[in-house]
């Protein structure tokens, strides 16, 4: 009697199956669409975050279509996430502010987002830049990086219309990072100029997003923004690996610069100022702020019935001018 066959674990096979059919994670769009969804975001934000609800609906897009648009655009380093879930903001980073701006760099910004996605950096890597048929490339897809051949041909022409939209080509080269064994500008000034290098996906990271004169550690760029009254804003900037160690240096750094600046009553009102109207220039007492309108600010002085925009006073203490 035949011997009886051991039971299949069904669980197994099928998520085996499906293993083997994933695809690498890809832009699901291009460059140049991926920078028309980062113009919305400057658009409407600007340099603020955006939160992610409002991104979608300033697409056109559901949640599906969304989630792969901003994978598409952190891929391309034109996004930070910041946030979790429904709860995520979309700010843009300083490269795709440069490239949306038609900065001097964006040529060689807009080379280093096409080959910023890891696979499109293997691609390039494996060919060198060079040319070479569908065909050749599918099967390098397909059997090398287990692509899933259903998607294949649109990976392939979405990553060759990133690289014409670019204008990549294998004798491309970009501004060299500078070298940490490289002596300081103060003691060498003579070898500030850097020497350029080939677009490969070992410096692809460094000088994405990096203005000119960056220093060698430069790899990504975190910026973090408050809102610490009503009248003020701060804005601070992390080039490089932002971890909680540096977090709590720069807490200590700012702790000691304390000082430096005035208290909240020395900020408050009443303030005096000299008005210069139509009739002649008078001292007034500046009682409080009302506001903005038509893009000025005015504010609120004794002996007036109307506000007095900020451009026609002249504040008798420097640090009053637009504090509050």
């Amino acid at each position: 009697m035949a011997e009886k066959q051991k039971p299949i674990n069904e669980g197994s096979a099928v998520t085996a199956k499906k293993s083997r059919q994933r695809s690498p994670n890809y832009p699901a769009i291009g460059l140049e669409k991926a920078l028309e969804r980062a113009q919305t975001i400057k658009d409407q934000a600007g340099r603020h975050a955006m939160p992610i609800g409002v991104a979608y609906g300033a697409w056109n897009y559901k949640t599906a279509a969304g989630d792969q648009t901003v994978a598409a655009l952190r891929a391309f380093g034109l996004i930070e996430v910041e946030g979790v879930k429904d709860k995520r903001q979309l700010k843009l980073t300083e490269a795709a502010w440069r490239i949306l701006g038609n900065a001097p760099d964006r040529p060689e910004l807009l080379k280093v987002a096409a080959l910023r996605p890891e696979i499109h950096k293997r691609i390039w890597e494996k060919y060198e830049g060079a040319a070479v048929s569908d065909a050749i490339l599918g099967d390098y897809l397909k059997w090398d990086l287990g692509f899933n051949a259903t998607f294949v041909d649109s990976f392939i022409t979405q990553f060759r219309a990133t690289i014409a939209f670019a204008n990549v080509n294998s004798s491309d080269t970009v501004a060299g990072e500078y070298s940490e064994e490289r002596e300081s500008e103060e003691t060498a000034p003579m070898q500030s100029q850097t020497t350029p290098t080939r677009v490969t996906p070992s410096n692809i990271t460094q000088n994405a997003a990096a203005p000119p004169r960056q220093p060698a550690e430069f790899r990504q760029m975190t910026e973090l923004a408050f809102k610490l009254s009503r009248g003020s804003d701060a804005k601070v900037v992390i080039y490089g690996d932002a971890s909680q160690e540096a977090i709590k240096k720069l807490r200590a750094l700012l702790e000691l610069s304390e000082d430096a600046f005035p208290t909240a009553a020395e900020l408050y009102f009443p303030r005096k100022a000299i008005w210069h109207n139509k009739d002649n220039d008078q001292p007034v007492t500046i009682t409080n702020e009302l506001g903005e309108k038509g893009g000025k600010r005015f504010y609120k002085a004794k002996g007036t019935s109307t506000g007095i925009p900020e451009d026609e006073l002249e504040f008798e203490d420097a640090k009053a001018k637009g504090a509050s």
